[in-house]
């Protein structure tokens, strides 16, 4: 199980009387089921060329709290009824390729360019296109003698993000938008 630092009545005690900041009473303690997910890959190619792609499958519906240590708290039921209401189950999908500059077969130092992409959409209901991860991937690479090759690759992702802002005595009436790049 999972313990987070949050005592009844989920709070921070900023200090404990000396100026030190600490988490009075016991901890909160839960369990977490993950998600299902099915994948299914191929790859195949030539010497000179390998291609591959993957598709997986998550429901994130099925994500669930419980087993909480808080007798008589609803608090896991709240959580599980967000999950089924404002979760989906999404489709990812990655694929790429390599090839050779030389024919592996006739060479010591073989020079290969490699390129790949995925599109990850975001698991919650209502979610737009512009908030799927998508990244574009490359790279080089020498494969020196069978087990070694030196290898330098470069990721680039984007999405936006859209959260909603909080305070202590409930949500703060507006949203805030962001577009992420990695």
């Amino acid at each position: 199980p999972y313990a987070a630092p949050y005592p009844p009545p989920y709070a921070w005690s900023t200090t404990n009387g000396y100026g030190e900041n600490q988490a009075p009473g016991p901890a909160l303690q839960y369990d977490i089921t993950t998600p299902f997910k099915f994948s299914l890959g191929a790859s195949g190619g030539t010497d000179q060329i390998t291609a591959a792609a993957d598709i997986e499958y998550v429901d994130w519906t099925q994500m669930q709290f419980s087993n909480f240590n808080v007798p008589g708290s609803h608090l896991f039921q709240t959580l599980n009824n967000e999950i089924q209401n404002s979760l989906r189950a999404t489709t990812n999908v990655r694929a790429g390729i390599e090839v050779a500059l030389t024919n592996p077969n006739y060479s010591l130092l073989v020079p290969y360019l490699r390129a790949g992409a995925a599109y990850l959409p975001s698991p919650y209901e209502n979610s737009t296109s512009s908030q799927a991860q998508k990244f574009l991937s490359g790279g080089v690479g020498v494969k020196i003698q069978n087990s070694i090759s030196l290898d330098l690759a470069y990721q680039y992702g984007w999405w936006d993000t859209t959260s909603q802002l909080y305070y202590a005595s409930g949500p703060y009436p507006g949203q805030s938008t962001s577009n992420e790049k990695i």
